[in-house]
């Protein structure tokens, strides 16, 4: 690359109106065009090794499961509400299914999918 300035150089010195402004041009396009080019070539380099990574993750490791879904706590008031029953509804279904439940204080909670699961 170093060549072609020189070359050009004896050309350009012969036009007077041009001088050394486009010489210093010229020069500055070469050396901007070749870290450019080296840069490209970085750049494709990793993005062959990151395919590379993809390919040996996606074929070794298998795809992990879904994010468990948060667990979700109801009141009485609330599974009355999202289930539309009355109070006497809710009592007896309690007896019958199998409500996840927990007590905190004097309040109980139902888990919300195990009151749908049984629905």
């Amino acid at each position: 690359m170093l060549g072609k300035p020189r070359v050009l150089a004896g050309f350009i010195g012969s036009l007077p109106f041009l001088g050394g402004y486009f010489l210093f041009n010229v020069t500055s396009y070469i050396m901007i065009a070749d870290e450019l080019r080296s840069c490209m070539q970085m750049l494709l380099l990793q993005q062959q090794e990151l395919l590379t990574l993809m390919k040996a993750i996606d074929t070794k490791l298998a795809l992990p499961d879904p994010l468990p879904q948060e667990e979700v706590w109801l009141t009485k008031a609330a599974v009355m509400d999202l289930l539309c029953i009355t109070r006497s509804t809710f009592f007896r279904r309690r007896q019958e299914c199998n409500w996840i439940k927990k007590r905190i204080g004097r309040s109980w909670y139902y888990l919300k999918s195990s009151v749908f699961d049984e629905d």
